[in-house]
């Protein structure tokens, strides 16, 4: 029962500040993927330390993560690729020379996927905004995906 509580209280509050956000565009939307973007790195890496046994490193991954959404908002997918080789090499070059990392790949692979699967995806929102239509398009997106996970 707790959780039914929590979960319509949380859509009654979030859920108008991203209809708000998605209806002024720009920066409002931009600052709030951001803000998921900071709470979704950090929920992965406590499941993969839980989980896995794998620390990350989190400080790291927040500034990639926003680096990603940031360089998207302002010039699309120009940049994705090389800042997605800079991040592997980033992570790669800290594990296995400056700590020595036995199980380097392993927190490489969950470093890199964190920062597909979250800040990426997230980014298409601000995508989808800018669309010719984009306005009614995310609303209706946001309206679906509250509606479905309200009723979970």
């Amino acid at each position: 029962m707790k959780k039914v509580v929590v979960r319509t209280l949380s859509s009654l509050i979030y859920g108008p500040i991203m209809l708000v956000c998605a209806w002024f565009g720009g920066y409002p939307l931009q600052i709030l993927i951001s803000l998921i973007t900071i709470l979704g790195i950090r929920e992965f890496s406590l499941l993969a330390q839980d989980n896995k046994d794998v620390k990350l490193h989190l400080p790291a991954l927040i500034i990639c993560g926003l680096i990603l959404t940031w360089s998207i908002f302002f010039f699309e997918f120009t940049y994705v690729i090389p800042l997605f080789i800079l991040f592997l090499f980033l992570f790669l070059s800290w594990d296995v020379f400056a700590n020595k990392e036995h199980r380097a790949v392993e927190k490489t692979s969950f470093s890199m996927f964190s920062l597909i699967y979250i800040p990426l995806l997230l980014s298409f929102l601000c995508l989808v905004r800018m669309l010719e239509h984009g306005k009614f398009l995310l609303i209706i997106l946001y309206g679906c995906i509250w509606l479905t996970d309200s009723a979970a």
